[in-house]
């Protein structure tokens, strides 16, 4: 298994913390790494002024740099459809029986969420895709809130399933 984050443009607060959490369940972690927001833009207007994109959002790309198993692959895409396809299809390329776990580079697993959740996987051969519930954490544990969204999922058989026509 393989783990991909699809679309990173920024995520130097939690992605080492994220890796950390699924490292060992994974034999190579890549992290595709935009190059620029989606919208093929060059800025935004903020309280009206103008605010050019900078070249680069934050250290996520110096934070992995001495990371083993991680490869960081450059790529520039035009809006978030498709962004699992496009990252495992069109970026990454998996070899035909590779499985695959996409993770949004703020998703940490607790190490008991994680045996769980893996070991699940494991244990079902025959699903296809799997996800696991999201609990987004605001400031402390306390204030939290799950969301109907999933941040990580399991994928193996016909990856090209991913791919959605854009």
């Amino acid at each position: 298994m393989i783990a991909i984050y699809p679309s990173v443009l920024y995520g130097e607060d939690f992605i080492v913390e994220s890796i950390d959490s699924i490292a060992q369940y994974v034999s190579h972690i890549y992290v595709v790494m935009m190059k620029r927001p989606w919208g093929d833009t060059d800025g935004v207007t903020y309280k009206g002024e103008w605010v050019a994109w900078p070249e680069k959002f934050d250290a996520t790309r110096e934070r992995l740099a001495d990371l083993p198993n991680v490869t960081i692959i450059e790529a520039e895409k035009f809006s978030p459809w498709n962004r699992w396809g496009f990252a495992v299809n069109d970026v990454v390329k998996p070899p035909p029986g590779t499985e695959v776990l996409l993770i949004d580079p703020d998703c940490v697993f607790e190490e008991v969420q994680a045996v769980r959740a893996f070991n699940d996987w494991q244990a079902h051969p025959e699903y296809q895709w799997a996800s696991v519930r999201q609990i987004e954490l605001w400031r402390t544990p306390a204030w939290q809130i799950t969301r109907p969204r999933a941040m990580a999922s399991f994928h193996r058989g016909d990856l090209a399933l991913l791919t959605s026509p854009d």
